[in-house]
């Protein structure tokens, strides 16, 4: 929330060692899931129990769970999982995750799971076993509080964790790749609307590298990451006027509305136009209210016949956007389901 209202704060949050960093991530999940108790209103704060399964949901107690059985087995499998990448997580942080890619050798258009993503990567168990082994992965499970899972579990959570790093980059490659934009031609501007927190914080400048090694040899790329919730960080630079140099990707952030940036910097040439615009779960079937948000730039995109692709969290999601892209006589071109989620 501090980086969000543009305010300071302290980068360990009082924090003094690995354990308790770990602790207190793990408090914020403290609830009984069946009565929605704190720790705090119980009499002893000590007697909320985990489920031994998955190691991620809380009860006050035996009566709370048992009660709360007969959901909790649809899930439970599932969120052990989430426990897990929820721990691992902290090694993007690190930066022991993502391991160091190469340039693609096949084009995006033979790519079509994050399995052959995976075996296109030169020495990938090497790369995968120093993360294994390495010094944080170490401190992680020495501090977490939890049992350290099966390797096999484990390596499974860092693969899960690597492609949910390259997820953007490789979906704004996916996008270039379905309107035939041409990269090798000449520079290609990708401007990411509706970015918030989710994209920005603690982002580096070089976090959508892989989009050039998906287009060795590409004129230049350049990411705009805008929305009223952009955190201030290393991408918080003007967009480019000129391109930069080939083969490189560029990536900038402007803190406003699409429609503003656009009046503001586009139409005043401090900015280029996009090739190319992506919207990552933007939400706009949400509420009424963020559909009138949303709707000056969903015309400006529209009035300017520029190249969009949205993602979507469900089907259910996808049906409610795509009636309003209806409404609006937006030209879709196609819908479903997406390899690189």
């Amino acid at each position: 929330r501090s980086a969000v209202e543009g305010n300071s704060f302290a980068t360990n949050f009082g924090i003094r060692t690995y354990s308790e960093m770990f602790q207190k991530m793990e408090d914020t999940y403290k609830f009984c899931a069946q009565c929605k108790k704190l720790p705090s209103r119980l009499p002893d704060p000590r007697a909320m129990r985990r489920c031994k399964r998955c190691q991620n949901i809380y009860y006050c107690s035996s009566e709370c769970q048992r009660e709360n059985w007969p959901v909790h087995k649809k899930f439970c499998k599932k969120l052990k999982l989430a426990a897990m990448d929820r721990l691992v997580e902290w090694l993007i942080f690190t930066g022991d995750i993502p391991f160091p890619t190469s340039p693609w050798t096949k084009s995006i258009t033979d790519m079509k799971t994050w399995d052959d993503w995976f075996a296109m990567q030169e020495n990938l168990e090497e790369k995968l076993e120093a993360i294994m082994v390495g010094r944080y992965m170490g401190i992680l499970w020495s501090n977490a509080g939890k049992p350290k899972p099966e390797n096999n579990d484990l390596l499974e959570s860092v693969k899960r964790l690597t492609t949910d790093f390259f997820t953007r980059p490789v979906t704004i490659g996916f996008a270039i790749n379905t309107f035939r934009i041409d990269p090798y031609n000449g520079p290609v501007t990708v401007h990411v609307v509706g970015a918030s927190h989710i994209e920005t914080l603690n982002i580096r400048a070089t976090d959508y590298d892989e989009l050039g090694k998906m287009f060795p040899r590409n004129q230049g790329l350049e990411v705009v990451l805008i929305g009223p919730e952009v955190v201030d960080g290393p991408v918080m630079r003007p967009p480019l006027t000129s391109y930069g140099p080939r083969g490189t990707v560029y990536v900038s952030g402007y803190k406003s509305l699409y429609h503003d940036f656009w009046e503001t910097l586009v139409e005043n040439d401090r900015a280029a136009r996009p090739d190319l615009v992506v919207g990552f779960h933007p939400g706009f079937h949400a509420s009424r209210g963020l559909t009138e948000g949303w709707l000056p730039t969903l015309l400006l995109l529209r009035d300017y016949n520029i190249p969009v692709l949205f993602t979507m969290y469900s089907e259910q999601e996808l049906k409610s956007s795509l009636q309003i892209l209806a409404e609006l006589e937006a030209h879709v071109l196609d819908s479903g389901p997406f390899p690189f989620s």
